[in-house]
């Protein structure tokens, strides 16, 4: 676009809010309801889509301290996280500043194209889906555990007290990702490790709302855990590179154990490529100069952070409790249908061995009752708010507005993923089957419905060829840990569904609660800072699928 275009063009409409603050306490305590309400949109129930006919693609505010264009249309987000504008919109904003300079986890950004090439390199052949194919037997046999302890609590029948929902996910997510990243990993402290984990993230989401280290303990213990944590990390990567540089290249072969090992073995395997056998010393802005075990010591910090967990819980909690709702019941028993077919084929009894006892990675992408599910959980009840990108030093266009440098852009994920324009059918509801294949079925309907379903299903298969799940980010910046979260996920799926039935209690509406309520139809109220969850925690009760165990 020519710089006179570039000049005419008019910032966003919007507000910067109270001084200094601007709007984060507002976009922390709600802030699908504060995009709403900017939206002149109702913020206490799901607007109609009438409502949403002609919504506003952006506008201005102040979060954090900085300048922020909010996105609220799915064609402005593509417009902005897509590849195609990687130039203009490039480096984190958010998470990644304050990450990085409040508890001192530093990570490249794309302004550093080298290093974010260096350290893919690294990362990217570990988390590949024949990578992933290893851990699985160890994220299904973690989710056993958990759930026959949630059948003991609840007396095999339900009858019990029930369960925390959110927490206890939280929980089987924490050890699944530890066993995942450390398990092999002898004379580690598995409890403070894990305890680290959580408290390095809470005190990032606790910093904006306190105003850091003078006002909250929470920050302090999150600065400090992060430290620790990366401490273990970095000492272990040592350890291993050492290990393994004392090998003869020819018997060479990178660890498969646990993930953090594979990491020690990928750094040495590049460093014996190299011309030199030295750790290569990498330049972040603002930081330091660090070494490769420096940065990748920090990227595994943020993989086993407790954003992954609370994510994994916010989609699993999503997925029983949408399958838990009697008009979904026929896609339960789809899934159910589907997990007896591979049950045939891998049996569940502790004798088995551990290859032959679980479903593959790749039978459980192709179960695809589970996908369609999944996807449009991740579609309706998108764990994150948004995604967030960065401007670099020269203005940038955005929906026909001008979005100056060093502004920050976030889009909202609850109105993006509910654009009419991109939905035509029932954007606010639940329909798995939005995402299936065309079939012939579809030519006899009038031409009308055909061509919206045409429209709708062509743009869901052009985003399941391109892996763009929502929940773990899109364009360039996408998390090259997508097929483990997957993985994670539909291991905790596919055990359930096999294994129990479940039931909510009943939960009065609270009224000094405020929000969206969380399904749409019940009495649920939601947070979605750092992820999108219930507020209260509800109680969940589960019982024994004994017909369905018996039969796999």
């Amino acid at each position: 676009m020519s710089g006179d275009k570039k000049k005419s063009m008019k910032e966003p409409p919007g507000s910067w809010g109270l001084p200094l603050l601007g709007s984060t306490s507002r976009v922390w305590s709600d802030f699908v309801g504060y995009v709403l309400e900017t939206m002149s949109l109702p913020s206490n129930r799901h607007p109609t889509p009438k409502e949403f006919s002609h919504p506003c693609p952006v506008f201005k505010s102040a979060i954090l301290g900085c300048s922020v264009a909010v996105v609220t249309t799915a064609k402005g987000r593509q417009e902005a996280f897509s590849d195609e504008r990687s130039s203009a919109f490039t480096h984190h904003g958010g998470y990644h500043s304050l990450l990085s300079g409040a508890l001192g986890i530093s990570t490249v950004t794309m302004d550093e194209p080298d290093y974010v090439n260096l350290v893919r390199e690294v990362f990217a052949p570990l988390f590949s889906e024949e990578m992933i194919e290893k851990y699985i037997p160890t994220m299904m046999r973690v989710a056993q555990h958990h759930v026959k302890d949630w059948l003991r609590k609840d007396n095999i029948a339900g009858t019990g007290e029930g369960v925390k929902a959110y927490q206890v996910l939280k929980g089987l997510f924490s050890d699944m990702v530890y066993e995942v990243f450390f398990g092999k990993i002898p004379k580690l402290d598995k409890k403070k490790i894990m305890e680290d984990c959580g408290l390095v993230f809470t005190g990032a989401t606790a910093f904006p709302v306190s105003g850091g280290s003078i006002f909250s303990s929470s920050y302090d213990k999150g600065k400090e855990s992060g430290s620790r944590l990366k401490k273990v990390v970095k000492d272990t990567l040592l350890r291993l590179i050492a290990e393994n540089s004392s090998r003869d290249e020819k018997t060479f072969k990178v660890e498969e154990r646990c993930i953090i090992e594979s990491v020690g073995a990928r750094i040495c395997e590049i460093l014996k490529k190299s011309a030199k056998n030295d750790d290569p010393c990498v330049h972040i802005q603002g930081s330091p100069q660090k070494t490769l075990t420096d940065l990748c010591a920090s990227h595994l910090v943020l993989f086993t952070t407790g954003l992954t967990t609370k994510l994994l819980a916010s989609l699993s909690l999503s997925f029983l409790r949408v399958l838990h709702n009697p008009r979904n019941m026929a896609w339960l028993d789809a899934v159910r249908k589907e997990a007896s077919r591979l049950g045939r084929s891998h049996q569940l009894s502790p004798s088995a061995k551990a290859s032959e006892r679980y479903p593959k990675y790749v039978d459980l992408m192709q179960m695809k009752a589970l996908e369609q599910i999944c996807l449009e959980i991740e579609r309706v009840f998108t764990p994150l708010a948004g995604l967030s990108r960065g401007t670099q030093d020269k203005d940038a266009s955005l929906c026909g507005y001008k979005i100056p440098k060093n502004w920050l852009v976030w889009s909202c994920n609850f109105t993006c993923n509910r654009d009419r324009t991109v939905f035509p059918i029932h954007p606010n509801k639940f329909m798995p089957e939005r995402w299936r294949s065309k079939k012939k079925e579809d030519t006899k309907k009038s031409p009308e419905s055909q061509d919206e379903k045409r429209t709708q299903v062509e743009f869901c298969r052009e985003n399941v060829s391109k892996g763009r799940h929502l929940a773990f980010g899109m364009g360039r910046r996408k998390c090259f840990g997508t097929h483990l979260a997957l993985g994670m996920w539909k291991s905790f799926c596919y055990i359930v569904t096999v294994q129990t039935h479940w039931k909510f209690e009943k939960q009065d509406a609270d009224p000094k609660s405020s929000g969206l309520p969380m399904h749409g139809d019940d009495s649920w109220r939601i947070k979605w800072i750092p992820v999108y969850r219930p507020s209260p925690d509800v109680t969940v009760h589960f019982s024994s699928n004994f017909r369905l165990r018996r039969r796999i």
